[in-house]
């Protein structure tokens, strides 16, 4: 596990150096999207590095998770931020994109597995170390299924849930085996607030009930953090 600190706009744009460097040396990458904000802001950064869309013309795209009670293309859904933010520049019309939903949950791993699985995946991190939706205490051989999600995710997607998040809610998101198994996983983590996630991540056991302390076994795997979010890992 490799991680970087610098400022969070010198962390975001070596980030997306990166992934725009594994794309030109692997055109059709597959790539795995997650919509947490701090990605969001990566995918931002990457459409004004890259010189021009048509980089990610060969590229394949698959959604890490989604809310299962929203339709598909429902405005602040998964599939509309990553849509938002950077598959309307890198695949405008979605041909190259794979989504979670309710019907097609159980193919979604077979489907990755059939083109040879995912070159990179790009994620953030949950208050209580979630990646994806995979909340504390998943296992790791958790492939992809539907997860009831923690006041604490709610939270930390409010506008999408807003006054409803004392109620249940279930996502569906790729599970920890499908992720720790991608070829490369970037993390991205900005601010104070992300401080103690990091800290568990890189230090919690693997055995424990922090996802994102999984991290700790792939071989190839790069944390990006802002020194905010580095602030308690490395004090």
């Amino acid at each position: 596990m490799k991680t970087r600190v610098d400022t969070q706009e010198a962390i975001l744009r070596l980030a997306a150096k990166e992934v725009l460097a594994l794309v030109r040396q692997k055109p059709d990458a597959r790539i795995a999207l997650s919509a947490y904000q701090d990605c969001l802001t990566l995918y931002d950064v990457i459409r004004d590095e890259a010189a021009s869309a048509s980089i990610f013309a060969k590229a394949r795209f698959f959604a890490v998770e989604e809310f299962e009670d929203l339709a598909p293309g429902a405005q602040k859904n998964c599939q509309h931020r990553l849509f938002e933010h950077f598959l309307s520049f890198a695949d405008p019309q979605l041909h190259r994109s794979s989504f979670l939903t309710a019907a097609g949950m159980e193919m979604y791993d077979e489907q990755i597995a059939a083109g040879g699985g995912l070159d990179l995946v790009i994620l953030g991190l949950g208050a209580r170390g979630q990646i994806g939706l995979n909340e504390p205490a998943t296992p790791y051989d958790s492939m992809t299924h539907r997860q009831k999600l923690t006041h604490t995710t709610k939270q930390a997607f409010a506008d999408v849930f807003g006054e409803e998040a004392s109620m249940d809610a279930y996502g569906l998101t790729i599970g920890v085996s499908g992720l720790v198994s991608a070829r490369q996983i970037a993390v991205i983590a900005l601010g104070e607030e992300r401080a103690e996630s990091v800290f568990r991540m890189l230090y919690a056991r693997t055995d424990s009930i922090v996802p994102a302390a999984f991290l700790q076994l792939p071989p190839d795997v790069c944390i990006y953090l802002d020194k905010a979010a580095a602030s308690k890992a490395f004090s």
